[in-house]
């Protein structure tokens, strides 16, 4: 699938993605605190290290580049090694969850943007996607 054909396309990839940030949350609750920043043999990128990086990457994608906020994604950091609390990774997970579920400002009046295109390999463009909020996007964009 290339573009949602339908607002039931958009709400069932936020459905996908809140349910795997929750699936994630658990996995970061149950894992040790000595072991959430330590990687293992073959994988050198951490449980907290990836956590980190993933909610970096959807705050950025989904609501700066899509939603519009004024998320400032630091990757630098998200691959520094610099332990969080398990708390405050716990927090930034649900604030990026707190992203997929809030509406979609840029589908009032604003252009959305292209997530891929024409991207070396992947010869099928993904088009304007709205994650965000599609019940809302789709309304008041006129597409549904």
């Amino acid at each position: 699938m290339n573009q949602p054909e339908s607002p039931q396309d958009l709400l069932h990839l936020q459905h996908i993605l809140t349910r795997d940030l929750d699936a994630l949350a658990q996995e970061v609750e149950a894992t040790p605190d000595g072991l959430l920043w330590q990687g293992a043999p073959g994988f050198p990128n951490a449980v907290g290290t990836l956590a980190f990086h993933l909610c970096g990457n959807l705050r950025h994608f989904i609501g700066h580049e899509i939603g519009g906020d004024h998320f400032v994604r630091d990757r630098d950091a998200e691959f520094s090694g610099t332990p969080l609390s398990k708390v405050t990774l716990l927090a930034e997970i649900q604030a990026t969850k707190d992203v997929v579920d809030s509406p979609c400002p840029r589908s009032r009046g604003h252009p959305r943007r292209p997530l891929v295109a024409g991207l070396p390999g992947f010869p099928n463009s993904v088009g304007t996607l709205p994650f965000t909020s599609a019940a809302t996007c789709a309304t008041s964009s006129g597409t549904k």
